[in-house]
């Protein structure tokens, strides 16, 4: 696999077209496909998962759960932690955004049906369009991959005696991973700000308001717990950097980003469980 967050780099020309594509769900799907490795399944689930038949049979599934513990548990925790560091507009969920016109209730119920539907079906198809470009950028990059065995160039090693006859294939996958990243990095520089100003919070009272050090507390506790579960990964599959230096990298990835994710889950989790406590508090406070 290339860099796994490098994969993201492919939605962002889609960013524009967020009228027909649900973005959120077009970075979901970029993922989806090295998701059996995070979750330590069998290799024969990694290798379904990279195949067009995997796109509809695990893909897409999985792609509407994640999108769904995205949207509805880890979001809100999200613009908490970012809130601190830049105006936040509001954070709607699609049933705030649903039409709220006075219809008779058959014209209701038709006017709420059309909008979950068209809201699902962006959703559906974020989730098949990301997860595409992820199977196309491994099919180039990967030198098994279903479009580099057809391209012999592809497979020819590099001729760098530093690469170790690297193919030109294993090559691309380093190079592109490193691209991806950087216009990624880049797009969050630029886009941030306006991304932030779009999301709005909930409207309802108590919120749970940050400070800076809270936020830089809580992403100091995930990246020391990240570097950990990497550290740990190194020690455990040292010895394949000495044969096989991919296979290294991949694991250390793999612990990196376990960490980083079960912590942030964590803190999520707490942040809506302290947020329905001090909500049923305000709403029925003890006289």
């Amino acid at each position: 696999m290339a860099f796994t967050l490098a994969h993201m780099a492919a939605a962002l020309p889609f960013y524009r077209c967020q009228k027909r594509i649900n973005f959120e769900a077009l970075l979901i799907g970029t993922l989806l496909p090295d998701l059996p490795y995070f979750l330590n399944n069998a290799p024969i689930v990694g290798q379904h998962s990279h195949q067009w038949s995997g796109l509809l049979q695990y893909c897409l599934p999985w792609g509407v759960a994640v999108f769904i513990v995205w949207y509805w548990l880890l979001k809100p925790a999200t613009v908490a932690l970012l809130q601190p560091w830049g105006r936040v507009g509001c954070l709607e969920s699609a049933a705030a955004q649903a039409p709220d016109v006075q219809y008779p209730f058959g014209l209701w119920f038709a006017a709420q049906l059309k909008f979950y539907c068209s809201f699902w079906c962006k959703v559906i198809l974020g989730v098949l369009l990301g997860a595409s470009t992820h199977l196309i950028w491994d099919g180039i990059t990967h030198p098994d991959g279903f479009i580099a065995q057809h391209i012999g160039w592809l497979q020819q090693p590099v001729g760098l005696a530093v690469l170790n006859d690297m193919s030109l294939a294993r090559l691309l996958q380093y190079v592109s991973s490193l691209m991806g990243l950087a216009y990624l990095g880049w797009f969050i520089h630029r886009r941030m700000p306006v991304a932030m100003n779009s999301l709005k919070l909930p409207t309802d009272r108590p919120l749970i308001v940050l400070k800076k050090w809270n936020s830089l507390f809580i992403v100091f506790l995930m990246c020391a717990i990240s570097l950990f579960c990497g550290w740990q990964a190194m020690l455990k599959w040292h010895n394949l950097m000495i044969h096989n230096s991919y296979p290294f990298l991949a694991e250390v990835l793999v612990g990196l980003l376990q960490g980083g994710i079960g912590f942030f889950i964590f803190y999520a989790v707490s942040y809506q469980i302290l947020y329905w406590v001090l909500k049923q508090k305000h709403r029925y406070p003890s006289k």
